[in-house]
C-alpha cells in the first residue's frame, strides 16, 4: 500500500518506502481482506451507529498497519545548509611518541599546510568551523571549536598532554562523527595516526561516517621502533597459596628489572640488551590468601621508570595464627584452616594471616609494642581471638582479658570488664515489654499503660524496643530499631490504643521473648496474672522484671535474675526504680564452673554443648554480637563478636573461659565457626575474581562459579584500614555471567591490606583480604601488550578508511571540501502509523462492546 503513495512531497521532504517485494503486498492484501469482511459484518449485523465507528476504526488501523509495512520515511530534499565543521583527530598514544617529538612535529607541519590550503578553497559566505581532538583510549578536545581559518595554529600549537597507552581510532572516529552531525552542516574528518589499533574497529567506524557522506583524510607518522622498558607481563588470574607460580614479562632494551611481591622487593635482574624484546621469567610464591600483587619497574636507562602492578588471585586456606597452647584449634577443618603456631617473643608478620588467636596469654607475655602490632594488623583485616584462659588469682581479681582492655586492642574487643564503664555507658539495649490485654484485665488496663510508659520514659535513642500484646492470643504493637524522639511518641500512641478484650494466652508473647538476645536485653512482663503458670514453657534469657498490676506476683515467671514488682495503683511506679535501667557495679570478675553456655539466638551455630570450667565475667560493649551466654544469671557473655562501625575492616572476637575439651570438630564443629566468622572469606572457590589498578583508578571482573544460579547483581565495595569505603559501580552480568565494576581508591604511601566486600545476594558476602601498592610520586605504566610492541605505519588500516570514505593521503594530495556533504537523515513515519492503528485498533474493540 505504501508504494501507492511513493514519490508524494510533504513539508519539503519526499516520501520513500524503504521495503518492496511481497512483504508489504501480502500486508496490503490482508487489509483490504479486514476491511471486506467488516463491511459483511456491519450489514448483516444491521450494527448500531457506535458498532459502525468500531468498525471504521478498526478498516483504518488495518489500512495503516498495511501502510507501515512498507516502512515509510521522508526523505529531506534539497541541498544541505552551507557550511559545515572540520574535526582533526591527532593521536596522542606512545607508539605515535615514543621516539621523540620530531617526527610528530613535522607530521603535524604537513597537516597545518593541508588545512591552510583547504580553508582557502572554502565557499565564500559559508559558515566552516573546526576543532582539534587528542586520543588514546579516549578523546578529548585540545583546541576548542572556532572558525575553520583558525584549524592551522590549533594543530600547530595543541598541546598533547601525558602519552596514552592504548589507542581507539574507532572511538575517535565516533566523537568526530558526533562533533560533526552536532555542526552547521558538512564536514570532514582529518586524521594523524600510525593506524595502530588496541581497542575498538575503525573500519566499522569507517562505514558509519560514509552512510552519512563524511570523508576521512588521513596522514601517517609513527615511531620506527618498539618501546623500550616493561612492554608486557602476566601471572595468571589465579593462584594457590605457597605454590611456585611464573610471572612472565617482555622487556625492550637492556636495564634493570625492579620487582616486588605485595611491596616487599626481591632481588633486581639486570637485563641486556637483545635488540629486540625479551622475555623474563620470574619464580613468584603468595604467602596469604586474597588478592595479592607484583610490582614490576623497569629502568631501559631513559630517564623514566616503566612500572607496572600485576594482580592476581590467591586461593587456598585460611593462615592461623596460634599464640599459646589452644588445643582447641586443632579441631578445625585441615582443608579450610592451615593452623600455624608461634611463640610470643618470635618475630612474625602477622598481617600475611588470615587470623590470629592468642589464648590464655597476658601482654606482658609479648613484647612491648605488641598491642600496638596487632590493632594494625586487626584493622588490616586479619581476624583477632582471644581466650581468657583458667582463673588468675581470686574472682576478685581483674582477669587476663582485663590486662588487655587496658590496651589500645582493648578499644575493639566486644566486652569490657570495668564495672563503671558499663555503668557510666551502658551499650545499646534490646527492649520488649509484653503487655497482657485480655478480658480480666479491664480494671486495670489504666495502670498497666502507665507501667508501659514508664518503661518507655528510660528508653535512650540507641535502643530498641518491641511492644506486644497478648490476649487469646499475641500482637506486635510496636516495633523499631532505633528509638528517637518521633518513635517514643509514636510508642506511647499505641499503648493508648490497647484494650482489654478477649481471653489470655501468654505462650506467644512469651516465645517471642525467648529470640532476645542475653545481656544487653530487657523484658518487662506487664499483667494481672490471670493464666494458668503452665502456660509458659521455657524462660527468656533477659533481665526479666514482672509487673503485677493486681498487687500480685505473676505466676510462672522466673525472676531469678531480675525482678517481680506487684503494685495496686499507678502511683506507686513514681517510686519504683526498675533493677534493669540501675545495674550494680559487680565485685566479683569470676565465675566457677562448672558453667553451662548457652546460644543467645535460637538455632544458633556456636551451640556448646559441653559446660566451661569457669567464666570471666564482663560486659558487652556497643556494636558487639554476643554469640553464647552463661545460663544462669548474671548471664554474661562468654563468646562475643565485634566488627568496628568505622573500620568495617576490623573484626574481634574473645571467649571468656577455657574452651572445653571434646568440642565436635570438621567443618561444622565450634573451631571452625569460630574461625570462619573471623576470617570472612569462607567460599573462596564462588568467584573467580580480576583486579587491575592504573594509578588509584581500580577495575573489577567477577565470574560465578558452580552449579548454583549466577546472582542479579553483585555489590562490591573496598573497606580499608583508614576506615573508609569505596564502592563500585557494577554492571552486568555479560555473555559470559561475569559482572564489571569500575571505581577510584584512595592509596597512602605504604603498601596497606584492605578489604574486598563481595555481596551476591541470599547472604553471599565474602571478605576477601587484598593488598593495595603504596601511592607513586609519578604515574608510568605499560599500556597494552598492542600499543608498547607497535611501531611503524599501518599503512593498509588507513587505505582502508580513506577507501571506505572517499579520503585522500594528505601527505600526496589536499582534500576537496565539496566533497564533505553531509547526506540528509531521513525521517522515520512508519513508528508512528503502526503506534496509531494500534491506538484505533484499542478504540474498535471499546466500540464494540468489549468495554461491556
Amino acid at each position: 500500500m505504501c508504494d501507492w503513495w511513493e514519490g508524494w512531497h510533504v513539508a519539503g521532504a519526499r516520501l520513500v518506502c524503504e521495503a518492496q517485494g511481497w512483504p508489504p503486498a501480502l500486508a496490503t492484501a490482508l487489509a483490504a481482506l479486514v476491511v471486506c469482511v467488516l463491511v459483511v459484518w456491519a450489514v448483516r449485523r444491521r450494527a448500531t451507529g457506535l458498532e459502525v465507528l468500531g468498525a471504521v476504526c478498526a478498516a483504518i488501523s488495518a489500512g495503516l498497519l498495511a501502510f507501515a509495512a512498507g516502512l515509510p520515511v521522508l526523505q529531506p530534499e534539497g541541498p544541505p545548509p552551507p557550511g559545515g565543521r572540520i574535526t582533526v583527530l591527532i593521536d596522542a598514544s606512545e607508539s605515535v611518541r615514543r621516539t621523540g617529538p620530531g617526527d610528530l612535529e613535522r607530521a603535524r607541519a604537513v597537516l597545518a599546510e593541508r588545512l591552510q590550503e583547504v580553508t582557502e578553497d572554502l565557499p565564500e559566505g559559508a559558515t566552516w568551523e573546526g576543532l582539534v581532538r587528542g586520543f588514546g583510549a579516549t578523546t578529548r578536545v585540545i583546541a576548542g571549536s572556532g572558525p575553520a581559518g583558525d584549524l592551522p595554529e590549533g594543530v600547530r600549537a595543541a598541546e598533547l598532554g601525558q602519552e596514552a597507552g592504548e589507542s581507539n581510532l574507532a572511538a575517535a572516529i565516533d566523537a568526530a562523527l558526533d562533533d560533526i552531525t552536532g555542526g552547521p552542516g558538512a564536514g570532514m574528518i582529518v586524521m594523524l595516526s600510525d593506524g595502530l589499533q588496541t581497542r575498538g574497529d575503525a573500519a566499522e567506524a569507517a562505514k558509519r561516517a560514509a552512510k552519512i557522506g563524511v570523508p576521512l583524510h588521513t596522514i601517517g607518522t609513527g615511531s620506527n621502533q618498539p618501546a623500550l622498558g616493561l612492554l608486557s607481563y602476566d601471572i595468571g588470574p589465579d593462584q594457590a597459596i605457597g605454590r611456585p607460580a611464573t610471572l612472565r614479562t617482555t622487556v625492550q632494551g637492556g636495564g634493570v628489572l625492579n620487582w616486588g611481591i605485595n611491596g616487599a622487593a626481591q632481588s633486581p635482574r639486570d637485563i641486556k640488551d637483545a635488540g629486540a624484546p625479551r622475555g623474563v621469567h620470574l619464580p613468584v610464591a603468595f604467602r596469604e590468601r586474597g588478592l595479592n600483587f607484583i610490582d614490576l619497574s623497569f629502568d631501559a636507562g631513559t630517564g623514566t621508570a616503566s612500572t607496572a602492578h600485576a594482580y592476581t588471585l590467591v586461593r587456598g586456606p585460611a593462615r592461623v595464627l596460634v599464640y599459646g597452647d589452644a588445643p582447641w584449634v586443632e579441631q578445625a577443618d585441615k582443608a579450610r584452616f592451615l593452623i600455624e603456631r608461634k611463640r610470643p617473643r618470635d618475630e612474625v608478620d602477622q598481617g600475611i594471616y588470615d587470623a590470629v588467636v592468642i589464648d590464655a596469654l597476658e601482654p606482658k607475655d609479648f613484647a612491648a609494642n605488641m598491642p600496638e602490632k596487632l590493632f594494625e594488623t586487626a584493622a588490616g583485616g586479619t581476624g583477632l581471638f582471644l581466650v581468657n584462659g583458667p582463673l588468675r588469682g581470686s574472682k576478685e581479681d581483674m582477669q587476663r582479658l582485663a590486662d588487655w582492655e587496658g590496651t589500645v586492642v582493648g578499644e575493639v574487643l566486644p566486652v569490657n570488664s570495668d564495672p563503671a564503664l558499663y555503668i557510666r555507658e551502658p551499650p545499646k539495649r534490646d527492649l520488649l515489654i509484653i503487655i497482657d490485654t485480655s478480658g480480666s484485665m479491664g480494671a486495670y488496663m489504666d495502670v498497666a499503660k502507665t507501667a508501659a510508659n514508664k518503661v518507655i520514659d528510660a528508653v535512650r535513642p540507641q535502643d530498641s524496643l518491641t511492644i506486644v500484646s497478648f490476649s487469646s492470643g499475641a500482637a506486635v504493637a510496636f516495633s523499631a530499631p532505633r528509638m528517637p524522639a518521633n518513635e517514643v511518641q509514636r510508642a506511647r500512641r499505641e499503648v493508648a490504643k490497647l484494650n482489654a478484650t478477649g481471653g489470655t494466652n501468654i505462650t506467644p508473647a512469651i516465645d517471642r521473648a525467648r529470640q532476645l538476645k542475653g545481656n544487653n536485653c530487657a523484658l518487662f512482663i506487664i499483667g494481672d496474672g490471670g493464666y494458668p503458670p503452665g502456660q509458659i514453657q521455657g524462660r527468656p534469657i533477659c533481665f526479666t522484671t514482672a509487673i503485677g498490676v493486681a498487687n500480685l506476683t505473676l505466676p510462672g515467671i522466673d525472676a531469678t535474675w531480675g525482678e517481680q514488682l506487684p503494685i495496686r495503683s499507678a502511683s506507686q511506679l513514681g517510686k519504683i526504680e526498675f533493677k534493669a535501667f540501675a545495674p550494680e557495679p559487680r565485685e566479683e570478675f569470676w565465675q566457677d564452673g562448672p558453667v553451662k553456655v548457652i546460644p543467645a539466638d535460637e538455632g544458633s551455630r556456636f551451640e556448646m554443648q559441653r559446660p566451661v570450667a569457669g567464666i570471666a565475667l564482663s560486659y558487652p560493649r556497643p556494636e558487639s554480637s554476643d554469640l553464647s551466654i552463661m545460663s544462669d544469671p548474671p548471664r554474661a557473655p562468654a563468646l562475643a563478636f565485634r566488627r568496628d562501625p568505622k573500620v568495617r575492616s576490623l573484626m574481634t572476637g574473645v571467649f571468656l573461659g577455657v574452651v572445653p575439651a571434646g568440642l565436635p570438630g570438621g567443618s561444622d564443629g565450634w573451631a571452625s565457626t569460630v574461625l570462619d566468622e573471623l576470617v570472612g572469606w569462607d567460599n573462596p572457590e564462588r568467584f573467580d575474581i580480576d583486579l587491575t589498578l592504573d594509578g588509584e583508578d581500580v577495575q573489577v571482573r567477577i565470574t560465578p562459579l558452580g552449579d548454583g544460579p549466577i546472582p542479579a547483581q553483585i555489590g562490591v565495595s573496598f573497606l580499608m584500614p583508614d576506615g573508609s569505603s569505596t564502592g563500585l559501580s557494577m554492571r552486568g552480568p555479560d555473555d559470559f555471567g561475569a559482572f564489571v565494576g569500575t571505581g577510584r581508591i584512595s592509596l597512602s604511601n605504604a603498601t596497606t591490606r584492605g578489604i574486598m566486600t563481595l555481596d551476591g545476594g541470599d547472604r553471599d558476602v565474602q571478605a576477601i583480604p587484598v593488598r593495595f601498592p603504596a601511592r607513586a610520586e609519578t604515574s608510568s605504566r605499560p599500556g597494552s601488550a598492542q600499543e608498547r610492541f607497535g611501531f611503524g605505519v599501518d599503512d593498509v588500516l588507513l587505505s582502508e578508511l580513506r577507501a571506505l570514505t572517499g579520503g585522500v593521503d594528505l601527505s600526496d594530495a589536499k582534500p576537496d571540501v565539496r566533497r564533505g556533504s553531509v547526506v540528509l537523515s531521513p525521517v522515520l513515519i512508519w513508528p508512528w502509523l503502526a503506534g496509531l492503528a494500534a491506538l484505533l485498533f484499542a478504540a474498535s474493540l471499546f466500540c464494540g462492546g468489549v468495554r461491556r
